[in-house]
């Protein structure tokens, strides 16, 4: 589904639903600790955008975003490691770390 704002309604957005064509998960993805937890979708066909589907900001190389805020969303576990999957979307905002202190703060938690 493309648009969807909640899973368990077919009636608050006017979404979309595609064919997969295939998927690609993160070589390093941890179903356990859920770590680099991302994929790739391709779909079938080329999305087409209007007002409630719009395609996501990516940061533009070069540039650093530390210490500013960006958008998280998904439809994931709402509590670690035991929690029910998100049927709306979610949505936080946090601030952007470096690089290495993130990586540094996910691998003290192992």
């Amino acid at each position: 589904m493309i648009g969807d704002l909640d899973l368990n309604s077919t009636m608050e957005t006017e979404h979309v639903e595609e064919q997969i064509h295939s998927v690609m998960f993160h070589a390093h993805f941890d179903p356990y600790y859920l770590t680099n937890d991302i994929a790739l979708v391709r779909l079938r066909r080329p999305i087409s955008f209007h007002r409630g589907i719009q395609p996501i900001c990516l940061p533009q190389i070069g540039n650093s975003y530390v210490g500013q805020l960006a958008t998280i969303s998904g439809w994931g576990a709402t509590h670690y490691p035991q929690g029910k999957l998100a049927t709306k979307l979610q949505r936080v905002e946090n601030q952007v770390m470096e690089t290495d202190r993130k990586s540094t703060r996910l691998n003290s938690s192992h």
